[in-house]
C-alpha cells in the first residue's frame, strides 16, 4: 500500500488503495498469530487516520471511530467536538483527449481530523483541499497523468499545517501492450506553529509496462521501475518503515503487478 500512498484520492484506483491500508491497520490492530506483526494500537490508528482523512475511505472513518470511542474514557482532556464537510466535484470529459476532475472540499472543526489520539488537542479549526487531476492525450502515442493538491488546515492551536503536493505521469506506448512511464512528484508542507520549518519531498520514477491494452488505465499490467526520492531528513515522516530516521534519500526499485476488479 505504500507505494501508492501518495496516489490521487480521486483516481480510479484509491479505492482499492485505502482498502489496502484499511487491512494493514487491521493486522497492526489486533495483531496476526505467530508472526513478527504484534498487537499496535497506535501504528494501527495512525494508518486508519490516513486513510480515513486523504482517501475518505469509509470503512478506515469507522475503525478510527471506534478507536476514538475506545480511548475516550483513558482521555480526560477530550471533549466532544461536530463538524461539517461540503465537497463539490466538477468532471470534465472530451478533455484534450481525456478528462478533468476538480473536487473542493471545506470542513469545520471535528470533522478535519489529525493524526495521533487528541493531537489537535481538540481545537476548533477550518479546512479548505483542493484537489485537480486528469488524463490528456498529447499525441497518438503519449498520454500524460497529472494531479494538483492544495491544502490548508487553520486550528486555533496552531496544531494545522498547508500542504501542497504536484505530480505528472507521461507515458510513451511502444506498442499495445508495451510503454515507457516517467513520473516526477513534489510535496510540501508548511506547518502553521511559529518555528516549524516547512519540509518537501521529490520523487522521480521510470517505468516499463507491459498492459493488457493501449488505455492510460488498461489493467492488468506488469511494471518494472526505480524510485529515487529525497527530502527533508528527519523533518519528514516517510511512508515506508524501511527508511531510516535521518535519511534524506534513496531508491527504490522492482516489479510491480497491479489488477483491478
Amino acid at each position: 500500500a505504500s507505494k501508492y500512498a501518495d496516489d490521487s484520492p480521486t483516481s480510479p484506483r484509491a479505492p482499492f488503495i485505502a482498502s489496502a491500508f484499511v487491512e494493514l491497520g487491521s493486522y497492526y490492530l489486533t495483531g496476526i498469530n505467530n508472526s513478527a506483526i504484534q498487537p499496535n494500537v497506535a501504528r494501527a490508528r495512525e494508518i486508519f487516520t490516513y486513510a480515513a482523512s486523504y482517501f475518505g475511505d469509509a470503512d478506515a472513518q469507522f475503525h478510527l471511530g471506534m478507536l476514538y470511542l475506545d480511548e475516550q474514557e483513558r482521555d480526560p482532556g477530550y471533549e466532544d467536538q461536530k463538524g461539517h464537510l461540503v465537497t463539490l466535484e466538477h468532471t470534465q470529459s472530451d478533455w484534450f483527449g481525456g478528462y478533468n476532475k476538480l473536487a473542493l472540499q471545506y470542513g469545520t472543526d471535528g470533522i478535519i481530523g489529525s493524526s495521533g489520539r487528541n493531537s489537535t488537542g481538540n481545537s476548533d479549526g477550518k479546512m479548505f483541499r483542493l484537489v485537480n487531476q486528469g488524463v490528456v492525450g498529447l499525441s497518438d502515442n503519449i498520454e500524460m497523468m497529472y494531479v494538483q493538491i492544495y491544502e490548508d488546515r487553520d486550528f486555533d492551536n496552531d496544531s494545522g499545517q498547508t500542504w501542497a503536493s504536484f505530480g505528472v505521469r507521461p507515458v510513451y506506448k511502444w506498442s499495445d501492450v508495451m510503454s515507457t512511464a516517467l513520473e516526477f512528484g513534489y510535496d510540501r508542507v508548511d506547518p502553521q506553529a511559529d518555528g516549524e520549518r516547512s519540509r518537501d519531498l521529490k520523487k522521480l520514477t521510470l517505468a516499463q509496462q507491459w498492459s493488457a491494452g493501449n488505455s492510460f488505465w488498461a489493467r492488468p499490467q506488469i511494471r518494472v521501475f526505480a524510485t529515487y526520492a529525497k527530502w527533508d531528513g528527519g523533518r519528514y515522516q516517510a511512508a515506508s518503515e524501511s527508511i531510516d530516521a535521518g535519511d534524506d534519500d534513496g531508491l527504490t526499485f522492482g516489479v510491480q503487478a497491479e489488477a483491478w476488479w
